[in-house]
């Protein structure tokens, strides 16, 4: 989804680990960087909202929830058809909790018109000599 050159990145996490779970709901805005020398590779910027859920199991056990913010810094592999690979760094800021920093590789799925692989550029011919 996209308008003006952002896009809406929904995105939900779950991590389990022994006594642990967390899950994180985001909801992100992505700027596509639009660069001097167009090349296959799309870089990208974005904030968002975040939503963690913490729970713990065990005697005693507890849980919590936790707002906050993300950053993201990340590229698009453009190739033609559907799926475009990605690549991202999101860091979550959270009030109350140990901030998240998060790696992550994947597909995007292109919805409605397919896009082409983006060309590189091409050096303008010499001009003739005389």
């Amino acid at each position: 989804m996209g308008s003006k050159g952002l896009e809406i990145n929904p995105r939900f996490s779950c991590f389990i680990r022994s006594g642990t779970r967390r899950y994180q709901a985001d909801v992100n805005l992505i700027k596509p960087l639009v660069l001097a020398n167009p090349s296959r590779v799309e870089p990208y910027v974005g904030l968002g909202l975040a939503l963690e859920r913490l729970s713990f199991t065990g005697a005693g056990a507890t849980s919590q929830t936790n707002v906050g913010f993300n950053y993201i810094v990340g590229g698009t592999v453009k190739v033609s058809g559907r799926l475009q690979p990605f690549g991202q760094f999101q860091y979550s800021v959270l009030n109350d909790a140990g901030n998240n920093a998060v790696v992550s590789v994947g597909l995007h799925f292109v919805m409605g018109k397919a896009t082409p692989a983006a060309k590189p550029a091409t050096k303008p011919a010499a001009p003739a000599r005389r």
